[in-house]
C-alpha cells in the first residue's frame, strides 16, 4: 500500500506541473529519531520558502541571525493552486503580500525512522518560490534586507 503522504505529495507535484512549464524535481531522504518521525508532517506536507523582492531590490527576511527567506508550511488540498496557497500563508505569517513569479526548486523528501526501517517513509515537498512585493508591511520578526545579505536556502 502506498503511504498517504506519498499520494498527497504526488498530487501537489501534479498541481505544480499544471502551473509551471517545466522544472527539475530533486529527491532526498532524511532519517529522523522516532519522536521527530512521529510528528513529521503534523504542520503540513508542503514546506515553502518564498524569496520576495521589493522595488528597491531588498528581500524579505526572517529578522534573526539567519537572515533567511521566510518559510511557510501547509497542506495541499487537491485541486488548489499550491503557489497561491503559499502566497496566502506568507501574507498571514509576515504581513507582506506578494505575487509569485517563479518556481525555483522542488525537492521530494522521503522521511524515515532512523531506528525502525519497517516503518513506512513519509513524503513531503520542499518548494522554493520567487515573488514580487505587492503590499503590506513586514510584521514582528520580519524585515527587508539588501538582497546580497540574504542567506540562501539550499
Amino acid at each position: 500500500m502506498t503511504p498517504p503522504s506519498r499520494d498527497r505529495a504526488e498530487a501537489a507535484l501534479r498541481s505544480l506541473r499544471g502551473a509551471y512549464d517545466s522544472f527539475d524535481v530533486h529527491q532526498t531522504s532524511v532519517s529522523l529519531d522516532p519522536g521527530a518521525y512521529d510528528t513529521a508532517l503534523h504542520d503540513g506536507l508542503i514546506d515553502a520558502a518564498i524569496r520576495v523582492e521589493n522595488d528597491a531590490g531588498e528581500v524579505l527576511v526572517v529578522e534573526d541571525r539567519s537572515r533567511c527567506e521566510p518559510r511557510v508550511r501547509f497542506d495541499h488540498e487537491a485541486g488548489s493552486d499550491l503557489a497561491e496557497t503559499a502566497r496566502s500563508a506568507l501574507a498571514d505569517t509576515t504581513g507582506v503580500v506578494c505575487r509569485v513569479t517563479d518556481l525555483r526548486r522542488v525537492s521530494v523528501l522521503a522521511i524515515h525512522d532512523e531506528t525502525d526501517a519497517s516503518r513506512p517513509a513519509k513524503f513531503a515537498l520542499d518548494v522554493r518560490l520567487s515573488g514580487l512585493y505587492e503590499g503590506g508591511e513586514p510584521g514582528n520578526g520580519f524585515d527587508w534586507c539588501d538582497g546580497l545579505e540574504v542567506q540562501a536556502i539550499e
